[in-house]
């Protein structure tokens, strides 16, 4: 292995949320949970194998893996999965609907399961207590990975996990935006101020001048 490798890294990258175990007699136990249930699969091996090794066994062995760790299925909800009946598309306006999975349309089995997905999903990278998801998740990217509408998956994380909330940071930054718009039009009402009272001192200058210039002029007899 190359100097800095990090085998535990290299695992979650290729196998999110497995673990391996060594055993006291030699060897390894990778496992894996079901996100359907309580299930989970175990694949031993003499030696740590290359994490696509493991991932190659488990697919294998029926199991549908995914990039988010409460995703993976065992082997028999991959089949009830697969098995289910797909939602006929239905016209409505002369125009098929998408193929996103509405909230509210009939309760099919696809539509069951994109919603239970959604909910895991949703508890997986939401933080009820600061209204935010983690870094790089939103709505949309529920609904990318689960194939329900956005629409939907904000309905479901407003209705069970609670609303976005604004980021202390981004209201600390809104509230310096303001204050600096603020005594960016006082600084300009200043100095319109400033300007007009230095344009009427330069007027009256020019005038006392030109007042003083006539003067001589006709003192003198010359013609302006």
């Amino acid at each position: 292995m190359t100097a800095g490798y990090n085998y535990e890294v290299d695992l979650q990258s290729e196998l999110p949320g497995a673990e391996v175990f060594s055993l006291p007699g030699g060897g390894f136990n990778l496992k894996l949970w079901c996100c359907k249930c309580a299930d989970n699969s175990t694949v031993y091996s003499q030696m740590k194998l290359p994490t696509d090794q493991f991932r190659k066994k488990l697919t294998q062995a029926g199991w549908h893996l995914h990039k988010r760790p409460t995703l993976h299925q065992c082997p028999l909800h991959r089949r009830q999965k697969e098995t289910a009946p797909m939602p006929n598309p239905t016209k409505a306006g002369g125009l098929l609907e998408s193929s996103h999975i509405a909230l509210g349309v009939a309760a099919s089995e696809a539509a069951r399961i994109a919603r239970r997905e959604a909910m895991l999903l949703i508890g997986d990278v939401f933080d009820i207590e600061t209204g935010r998801y983690k870094a790089g998740e939103s709505d949309a990217t529920v609904s990318a990975c689960t194939k329900l509408s956005e629409d939907a998956v904000a309905k479901l994380r407003e209705e069970f996990y609670g609303s976005l909330k604004m980021p202390s940071e981004l209201e600390a930054l809104q509230i310096e935006l303001k204050n600096l718009q603020s005594n960016a039009t006082k600084t300009m009402t200043d100095l319109q101020a400033e300007v007009l009272e230095t344009r009427k001192l330069i007027d009256k200058d020019l005038g006392d001048l030109t007042r003083k210039i006539d003067n001589v002029i006709r003192i003198n007899g010359w013609k302006a």
